[in-house]
């Protein structure tokens, strides 16, 4: 047994070459001496007198939107509409003519 996994091992567990037979419980890793494996962080020094945290400046508040003609752009929705719509008519027309035209020549 590795000498850092007996720290891990359950109180009632038995050594691998006991066959069995109950033993002690491994007292726990003591702390390294000085100058061998972890130190401790250094000693904080306190920030100077004058020091605060940088103050950020609050934006202006937002300005108010206009106020909006509801008639007038549902007029003009309404105008885009059938604008759309009537150009829709016309490719359906020119689509329809085109294709009875080709299946036309086809037949004869």
């Amino acid at each position: 047994m590795r000498p850092d996994d007996a720290y891990w091992r359950r109180p009632g567990d038995a050594d691998p070459g006991s066959e069995g037979a109950a033993r002690a419980p491994d007292p726990p890793p003591r702390a390294p001496g000085p100058g061998a494996g972890y130190s401790p962080p250094p000693a904080m020094t306190p920030p100077p007198s004058g020091w605060h945290p940088p103050h950020v400046v609050e934006p202006a508040r937002p300005r108010h939107l206009p106020v909006q003609d509801h008639a007038r752009i549902d007029d003009a929705e309404a105008r885009a509409r059938s604008v759309t719509l009537g150009i829709g008519v016309v490719v359906g027309v020119l689509v329809l003519v085109v294709l009875c035209t080709m299946c036309g020549r086809a037949l004869f």
